[in-house]
């Protein structure tokens, strides 16, 4: 069952893609091992994982896509849909 921690950990990602897990752990005042282990679990049940595509200048530009599964995440569905 996907929680409350895990909307809040997505979000910051979605923020600061490149966060270490202990500033993301201070933001969400939980310890950088859960945040690891909440990541971790979202990624292998294929919920969220994160993509980085090179430009044009050999720079690379990290990216955060999410998969949202409506019975998995009702509210945040909705968000998503009125979030550009």
């Amino acid at each position: 069952m996907y929680e409350e921690l895990d909307r809040r950990l997505v979000n910051v990602l979605q923020i600061d893609p490149r966060a270490s897990w202990a500033k993301v752990g201070k933001i969400l005042g939980v310890s950088p091992t859960t945040v690891a282990h909440r990541w971790q679990r979202l990624v292998d049940d294929g919920i969220a994982w994160i993509t980085a595509c090179p430009n044009l200048n050999q720079q690379m530009r990290p990216s955060l896509r999410l998969t949202v599964i409506p019975r998995v995440f009702p509210k945040s569905s909705k968000h998503y849909v009125r979030t550009p």
